[in-house]
């Protein structure tokens, strides 16, 4: 689940309105937005016409779905409950088709391969249907709810924010001196921000932010930089370590690296930029390792960031070995691997990472093959305890 929403459903802000929320849903990318609303055009009876494109017939769908929502406003005296319910649907629609449902769905076309010799063109058009649920959750957290949650008054971004877009960023006004010295308003407390950030992490963190021009540092463990026109985050935590319950636990950190969210302008500002849709860094990826490993992928994480924004069809290669990975470009697979997921992901990633193309560009979850093997040992011998 997204941090914003988990934060949207606990304490949700005051005050929506459907025209608000339409307002932001606007700029989401079509063809994501038209696949997260699918549950809501059909609760309203809004499905596509049989004449035109497929691109025509979503933005029917989205039209004829905002009338209906306004002709309903029309009628009840509170648009505050309608927008929290539709927004709550929407987020657990979207959390639940991209981690649960379509993955079953795939499952069972796996199953059903031996006896149906359509079931590989199936699993490809629901594994290309997961991955664009996956996206466009994480881009309605990302553009829509943490605006929400900032409980910001209400505004054109057709106007106020558009006018001055490709104006100099004056940081020497009185506003910015006093903005500077009050901290920013965290919408969703971050429970890693007191834990002492790894050695090997600090040292990451500074060999990457080396490699651009303009970057802060937001924490301990957190930095931002920009690249061209785009603000991404890099964070670096730990998925699992030891504990006095748990003393043979394995040590992991976990890179994560994704779009700044535009929550927060004063980060945005710092790097020169303006927290607007065209600035806003869609590329995302997960990568857990062992510490020693993160020295290894300083550079490669700039190329991949670079790489990512320019939309390149020549990947970085990754230079360490994938989870499930015995030598480079082979997979013998780890007998104590529970989930199904991981190394199916690194073997397309090895060889999407390899080739050129833009099918890098889509891997999100990735596990080092060290790391991957050590927790897979303490996972099953816990299971045995």
């Amino acid at each position: 689940m997204h941090p914003l929403h988990f934060r949207y459903v606990s304490d949700p802000p005051s005050g929506q309105t459907c025209s608000r929320l339409f307002q932001l849903m606007d700029d989401l990318e079509p063809d994501g937005r038209h696949a997260l609303l699918r549950d809501a055009f059909h609760a309203f009876n809004v499905y596509p016409t049989e004449k035109g494109t497929v691109k025509e017939r979503a933005a029917h769908c989205y039209r004829e779905f905002k009338e209906r929502c306004k002709t309903l406003m029309e009628m009840l005296p509170e648009e505050s409950p309608f927008v929290f319910g539709l927004v709550c649907s929407t987020l657990g629609n979207g959390l639940a088709r991209s981690t649960r449902r379509v993955f079953h769905f795939i499952e069972r076309q796996r199953e059903d391969a031996d006896d149906d010799p359509t079931a590989k063109e199936k699993m490809d058009f629901l594994r290309e249907e997961e991955h664009q649920l996956r996206v466009a959750y994480r881009e309605f957290c990302d553009l829509v709810i943490a605006v929400l949650v900032a409980e910001i008054e209400p505004m054109d971004f057709g106007s106020e924010w558009l006018i001055d877009e490709e104006g100099p960023i004056d940081d020497d006004s009185p506003e910015s001196d006093e903005a500077e010295k009050t901290p920013p308003k965290k919408l969703f407390p971050d429970p890693e921000i007191e834990i002492p950030c790894h050695p090997a992490a600090t040292t990451f963190l500074d060999q990457v932010s080396a490699h651009f021009q303009k970057s802060l540092v937001e924490n301990t463990h957190s930095i931002a930089v920009r690249e061209g026109d785009k603000a991404v985050n890099i964070s670096v935590s730990e998925y699992s370590a030891p504990t006095p319950a748990k003393p043979d636990c394995p040590l992991v950190l976990r890179l994560f690296i994704r779009g700044l969210s535009i929550s927060d302008p004063r980060q945005f500002k710092k790097l020169g930029l303006r927290p607007l849709r065209r600035t806003w860094f869609e590329g995302r990826l997960e990568f857990s390792l062992f510490p020693n490993e993160l020295a290894l992928l300083a550079t490669w994480t700039a190329e991949w960031i670079r790489g990512q924004v320019a939309r390149d069809t020549n990947p970085p290669p990754i230079p360490i070995r994938l989870s499930g990975e015995s030598r480079y470009f082979e997979f013998s697979g780890d007998p104590a691997e529970q989930s199904p997921y991981v190394e199916p992901v690194a073997e397309a990633a090895r060889s999407a990472f390899s080739s050129e193309g833009t099918d890098w560009l889509k891997v999100e979850y990735l596990w080092s093959k060290a790391a991957r093997a050590a927790y897979n040992a303490w996972e099953a011998k816990s299971d045995e305890l």
